[in-house]
């Protein structure tokens, strides 16, 4: 998301020869049994591709953070990271690169990576967050692609997605926020807008499933009333609640009754953090692990190990700034992923 801030494996099991060559009949238990030692065969999962926002960019803006003396950053976390969705490519021995650059200045530059989130990029419409198109000219502020539309890039690039392919979204808060304060309007407005937003995130899943995409996860929303940026305001912070909530239950239902897609809930994981957060390394859940700075809002962005508040800091907060996390957390939400998704997409 991208926003502004008013305000152990067990021994292997000896197996004979007669026993291997039965199991080699059954797909997942021959996958089970040469993942226990013997040759590992080629990973079933070749290609690593996301849609989302800021959570997830790997860099749509940083020809921004060259500009504002940071050529280290780009990503909103603790630069140079990683996020997520890097360290879920590497447990599946591959990468993934960033689709293209865009924004503040720049026009669109495609990298040619399957990194197709950008940061303020909402599910299905425009004007994403810090998008200033429609008031001062395109490519004046953050590109904001759509989910929809990265989805279509894909396909127009790359054509269908192939059963090797492990493809995850993780979109919706910036559709979250914009009733907030960006659009702001009631809650009685603001639910059915947000409610909308996760039909339309099941459209897309179900767009994605019909161009050959077999390995799909989607994650749910945090309660982005926790986040820093709401704290100013009891009322924010509820409206978020209730927002992130709507979001996530109207998905929950899609997405049961889709099929073939597998839904994370990063909701339960954090919920989980912030009661047990020694349990996860952590020791601030609410403060800011990167100094803030008066030319940018989302400061994640240009933020590295230079640029903490205190020595350590991505090691020991759960945000970086106050929408986006440390890549500490990052690490969280990995292997988090990879629990949920690797008994259905193994190796």
């Amino acid at each position: 998301m991208f926003k502004s801030h008013r305000s152990i494996r067990p021994a292997a099991p000896v197996f004979s020869r007669r026993r291997a060559a039965a199991a080699l009949a059954i797909p997942w238990l021959a996958g089970a049994l040469l993942g226990c030692g013997g040759s590992e065969p080629p990973p079933n999962v070749q290609r690593v591709i996301v849609f989302g926002d800021s959570l997830s960019d790997l860099g749509t803006y940083k020809k921004r953070s060259v500009a504002l003396g940071e050529p280290s950053g780009g990503k909103f976390t603790v630069n140079p990271g990683p996020l997520w969705v890097e360290n879920v490519a590497s447990y599946y021995g591959t990468t993934i690169g960033l689709n293209r650059t865009a924004g503040f200045g720049s026009a669109p530059t495609l990298e040619g990576g399957t990194g197709y989130a950008e940061g303020g990029s909402r599910v299905a419409e425009q004007p994403g967050s810090n998008n200033t198109d429609a008031t001062m000219g395109p490519n004046s502020g953050a590109s904001t692609l759509p989910v929809k539309d990265q989805i279509t890039a894909h396909l127009q690039q790359k054509g269908a997605f192939n059963a090797s392919d492990l493809v995850l979204v993780w979109v919706g808060t910036n559709d979250v926020f914009r009733p907030i304060g960006i659009a702001p309007v009631a809650p009685e407005v603001g639910v059915p807008q947000v409610q909308k937003a996760a039909d339309d995130l099941a459209k897309e899943l179900a767009r994605l499933k019909a161009n050959g995409a077999l390995k799909i996860a989607v994650l749910n929303l945090d309660d982005l009333g926790k986040a820093p940026i709401v704290a100013f305001s009891s009322a924010a912070q509820s409206y978020a609640t209730a927002l992130s909530a709507a979001f996530n239950a109207r998905l929950a239902t899609h997405v049961n009754g889709l099929g073939g897609v597998v839904l994370v809930d990063i909701q339960g994981l954090f919920s989980d953090v912030r009661t047990n957060p020694s349990k996860y390394g952590l020791s601030n859940l609410t403060g800011t692990a990167c100094l803030p700075r008066t030319d940018i809002s989302s400061y994640s962005a240009v933020c590295t190990k230079s640029t903490l508040v205190a020595p350590n800091a991505n090691n020991t907060y759960l945000y970086a700034d106050t929408v986006h996390y440390t890549d500490k957390t990052n690490q969280i939400i990995s292997d988090y992923v990879i629990g949920k998704v690797s008994p259905l997409f193994p190796k």
